[in-house]
């Protein structure tokens, strides 16, 4: 289950920190079951760096484990996005070009992500945004 790091808005930015304060990574409390102090569990590596032609490549990512429910998290910086191979921005700026009628074709013709890429993200934003309608709907 990964932890999202706020105010970290960039791979460099990441690296510096993880260099600097490696500390700043660690959560106060295990996501899964809220114990305190959790211990260092290494790190993994992540592609992450798709815009820079991948310089930055491997993006340590760290992980901790809990001792008391013995579960792993890992700490991304705010400037990953979870699961995902691209960023943030890029995601938005393909998702509002959807949104504006533009095709995926169109879109992956100007952007990084293909147009296969696009469409599976265009469905899963369609049946998330369904799924909350409805709880909002009750």
């Amino acid at each position: 289950m990964p932890v999202i790091l706020p105010g970290i808005l960039s791979l460099e930015q990441h690296l510096a920190e993880l260099r600097l304060n490696p500390e700043h990574y660690r959560p106060a409390r295990c996501p899964h079951c809220g114990r305190a102090g959790l211990g260092g569990h290494g790190h993994y590596a992540r592609k992450a760096d798709r815009e820079g032609g991948g310089r930055l490549n491997p993006i340590p990512i760290p992980r901790f484990c809990c001792a008391g429910c013995r579960r792993t998290c890992s700490v991304l910086p705010q400037c990953l996005a979870p699961r995902r191979w691209y960023g943030w921005a890029l995601q938005q700026v393909v998702l509002v070009g959807l949104l504006a009628g533009t095709s995926a074709r169109a879109l992956s013709r100007g952007c990084l992500p293909g147009r296969r890429t696009i469409g599976r993200w265009w469905r899963r934003w369609q049946a998330q945004f369904a799924v909350q309608g409805e709880k909002g709907a009750g």
